[in-house]
């Protein structure tokens, strides 16, 4: 499924870049049967050229706004998908997330801290 997404740069000021790509989520079932653990994204080169590991990525509502619980980190540099004898050409790239977990920490009257996702 192609949705809208933002990413941000690690760059000091951060890059950031909003554009289309594939989704998938743990346990899709690819073309040859097999099942896949992993969050990542498909996208075409020229949208991210500098995507590197440590950028974050959050999916996007089709108006723009970011999809709450909806936000990674790239695992690992990014991969040709459509050149595999080649690393350096290709129209696109995969890349693999580790998915976010944001919590909210509350103060309790005990002085103790309650973790909320």
């Amino acid at each position: 499924m192609w949705i809208p997404i933002r990413v941000t740069s690690q760059d000091s000021p951060p890059i950031v870049t909003t554009c289309h790509a594939g989704y998938r989520r743990p346990d899709n079932i690819r073309v040859s049967g097999a099942l896949s653990n992993d969050y990542e994204i498909e996208y075409q080169f020229d949208d991210l050229p500098d995507l590197t590991e440590g950028d974050g990525v959050e999916l996007l509502d089709q108006d723009g706004n970011p999809i709450a619980g909806e936000t990674f980190v790239v695992r690992e540099p990014p991969q040709v998908t459509d050149n595999p004898n080649d690393d350096q050409t290709g129209f696109f790239r995969r890349a693999l997330l580790t998915k976010v977990a944001v919590f909210d920490i509350e103060a309790r009257e005990d002085g103790g801290y309650e973790l909320r996702e």
